[in-house]
């Protein structure tokens, strides 16, 4: 998470670059959050992803469709559903590797030898 609050702190700097910029604005599209802790991250004003409405100036966003809540929280929350599906697809993947192995084995064991033929 550090990462990223670094970089909302220079989006609008050069050390940061357009795609990473892009990837900012996504993941607060995404989320509907703007900043890290909130949109006053932003220094002069928030970008236009912290807008609902797309392609949207924060001056000319109407306060309803102001994203306030920064993405911290989001971010958390995101990852704790993530979690559970994470895990279930690791859980699919082992379960398909022993299925996998023990297959073998039992095709290796049933299989007469092609010297033997």
């Amino acid at each position: 998470m550090d990462m990223f609050e670094s970089r909302v702190e220079k989006y609008y700097t050069n050390e940061t670059s357009e795609a990473e910029n892009q990837a900012i604005d996504v993941f607060q599209t995404s989320l509907e959050c703007c900043g890290f802790d909130s949109f006053e991250d932003y220094d002069p004003s928030p970008p236009e992803s912290c807008c609902r409405q797309e392609d949207t100036a924060w001056d000319e966003c109407p306060t309803a469709d102001q994203f306030k809540e920064g993405c911290e929280k989001s971010m958390k929350e995101f990852m704790d559903g993530a979690q559970d599906l994470i895990a279930a697809v690791i859980g699919f993947a082992l379960l398909l590797n022993v299925v996998s192995i023990a297959s073998a084995c039992y095709i290796k064991r049933n299989t007469v030898p092609y010297d033997k033929m």
